[in-house]
């Protein structure tokens, strides 16, 4: 007989099949992990490239962006997003254009929608930039400090401290709101460290799957 008879074990497909349902229950699960700690990833990219960007900027600065919202199984979407507050002065050096007024600037009234710090204002060594606590001092103002609103001989706007047989010091100027140029790409950091960092994450999450189905 030259006839040859082919026959499958259907019972091995049925098992097969019930492995692929139960891997595939479970894909959600991995993805959403994968996803997580890709965004906490892309989180703390953005965080560290501050230091790049920025010169020598704050810990609060350092610490802007986090996991605003978390994946979950029915929703496979991670959100990335700095905190309020670092949000409003980041914003110009995300999108470009005009930095908004500090709380302290918008006290001013008329006098000017800016303050710096004036050229004897004592700045920090770690930031360059003068406390908060310093300059809030000055505008609230002293016996020892006077506001001046407009330009009078060489001096211009700001606040000055009387140095008894020394003259003044200049420690706040007053001027416009700069108009800060687009330099901070975090459209291009986000993709970079989810490129890197999505294939280990998603890879490991299914390795997981896949021990835990058998």
């Amino acid at each position: 007989m030259a006839g040859i008879q082919i026959t499958v074990d259907m019972s091995g497909i049925n098992k097969a099949q019930a492995w692929l349902a139960q891997i595939q229950g479970q894909m959600p699960y991995a993805a959403s992990r994968a996803l997580n700690d890709a965004a906490k990833q892309v989180a703390s990219d953005l965080n560290k490239s501050t230091d790049r960007y920025f010169d020598r900027p704050t810990r609060f600065t350092q610490n802007a962006y986090r996991v605003s919202m978390r994946s979950s199984k029915a929703n496979l979407v991670a959100e990335v997003r700095p905190k309020p507050i670092q949000e409003r002065y980041l914003l110009p050096s995300i999108r470009g254009g005009i930095r908004p007024q500090r709380p302290s600037e918008r006290r001013l009234g008329g006098i000017s929608p800016a303050w710096r710090p004036g050229r004897d204002a004592k700045l920090s060594e770690t930031t360059g930039n003068m406390s908060k606590a310093a300059a809030l001092k000055a505008l609230k103002g002293g016996p020892d400090l006077f506001t001046l609103r407009g330009k009078r001989g060489k001096l211009r706007p700001g606040v000055f401290q009387r140095i008894k047989g020394k003259g003044i010091k200049s420690i706040l100027s007053f001027n416009k709101l700069p108009n800060i140029p687009r330099r901070w790409p975090i459209e291009r950091i986000a993709r970079d460290s989810l490129n890197a960092s999505w294939t280990p994450l998603i890879n490991r999450y299914l390795a997981e799957a896949l021990r835990t189905a058998r």
